[in-house]
């Protein structure tokens, strides 16, 4: 049974609010209509597991806040890192995965020396499609968008993919207080979304989104 109660669509799109982001074809913060939630494929909750702490922030054991050294401790193997230099800057940013790329994060590198500085995550951790876990209330990869609604509520910030400035479907779902982000990047190909979760940002605390009169 769904726990979400039909709401109006002009309370759910002030309680998220509206702002466009880059001209790539994606708004983000843009209102989530009850018309949006009742088109999304149907919810069936996977396996209970303990592999997905979404308050703690952490997966596999392996949590935001920890450090490269620490992620590889813990998951007993070596991050592949390579790195991204931002033109007139010092050092640069290191995207370092684990689990055959299950598992990633970014890190500062500071010296350019492609060794992560010591310190957490810079945006939390971020799970692909082909990580399998699932958390104590059966949320994981590959499920309805429907589903994260249902367990944990309105999201604060939303996701629309557009096409051709008509068509507008919704590619992700981001909750401020838990720092958590789930996406549907099927749409980065040239297919629309197909309404189904193959991404997840853990411990990530996305910036508001800039508002437009």
């Amino acid at each position: 049974m769904s726990l979400v109660k039909p709401l109006p669509a002009l309370c759910l799109c002030l309680s998220i609010g509206c702002s466009l982001i880059d001209g790539q074809g994606e708004e983000t913060g843009a209102g989530l209509t009850q018309e949006e939630i009742d088109l999304m494929k149907p919810c069936t909750i996977a396996a209970p597991g303990d592999r997905l702490d979404i308050t703690g922030g952490c997966a596999d054991t392996v949590c935001a806040t920890d450090s490269y050294a620490q992620i590889n401790q813990k998951l007993g193997e070596t991050g592949h890192c390579s790195g991204a230099s931002t033109p007139g800057a010092t050092g640069q940013t290191l995207r370092c995965s684990w689990r055959e790329g299950a598992i990633s994060a970014w890190f500062d590198d500071d010296e350019g020396d492609d060794v992560p500085d010591e310190g957490p995550t810079m945006q939390g951790l971020h799970l692909s499609a082909s990580w399998d876990g699932s958390d104590p209330n059966g949320l994981a990869m590959g499920l309805s968008l429907r589903c994260f609604i249902d367990l944990l509520g309105m999201p604060d910030q939303v996701n629309h993919t557009l096409y051709d400035n008509v068509t507008r479907q919704v590619s992700g779902l981001y909750w401020d207080a838990l720092g958590f982000e789930v996406e549907d990047d099927h749409g980065r190909s040239d297919d629309l979304p197909n309404g189904y979760v193959d991404g997840m940002e853990i411990g990530y605390r996305r910036p508001p989104p800039e508002s437009h009169p």
